[in-house]
């Protein structure tokens, strides 16, 4: 039989217990990229490569769900600085907005 203080510990260990368990889930999601959510911020231009990008991202990962916003380039790289997507999609990299380009993909013919 536990004590007052003992009883009172007690919620207190559960609730660490279960975020140990949560952020050891977490870790193995993220690891195996097995589920989650990217959302992608991209031009109409984009579309010419994007859906044959994704479709071999989604066969490789079908436990991540893809979101998709389009907009201007200017919408695109203001979402990315909101955060409202993860990533954006354009033809031409940023300019001084403090963010990194990764060309991935030659220019289509």
């Amino acid at each position: 039989m536990l004590t007052d203080p003992e009883h009172a510990l007690l919620g207190y260990a559960r609730t660490v217990l279960q975020a140990l368990r949560d952020a050891d889930l977490t870790m193995r999601t993220m690891h195996g990229l097995t589920g989650g959510r990217v959302a992608i911020g991209l031009v109409s231009t984009s579309k010419y490569i994007v859906p044959h990008i994704l479709a071999r991202f989604q066969d490789a990962y079908p436990g991540i769900a893809i979101d998709l916003r389009e907009g201007n380039r200017r919408e695109v790289f203001e979402a990315l600085g909101k955060g409202e997507v993860d990533l954006a999609i354009t033809g031409r990299p940023p300019e001084g907005a403090g963010l990194a380009a990764e060309p991935f993909a030659g220019h289509p013919r």
